[in-house]
């Protein structure tokens, strides 16, 4: 899957922040999941992230996928956790 997004990212207190995300996205064919045609269309999430020390933080994120391909629309939902690790 590609996608380009737009984020915007806003703090909530000193070490909470939120952030929205905002673009189009393709996926390429895929017989076992989507059936034969490609699709494209928009993405959005929404997600809240934690800097819990100076050099780490944790994101917890939601993301919405919705293609339209020449046999229906069909969508695509995920959320995710994550770690990141600044030096």
């Amino acid at each position: 899957m590609q996608a380009g997004n737009a984020t915007l990212r806003a703090p909530l207190a000193e070490d909470v922040g939120i952030y929205g995300r905002f673009g189009t996205a393709s996926r390429a064919a895929s017989p076992a999941r989507f059936g034969t045609a490609e699709g494209t269309g928009l993405s959005y999430g929404l997600g809240v992230s934690w800097d819990f020390s100076p050099r780490a933080s944790a994101t917890l994120g939601w993301d919405s996928y919705d293609f339209r391909t020449l046999t229906g629309e069909r969508e695509l939902r995920a959320t995710s956790l994550g770690l990141q690790w600044r030096y």
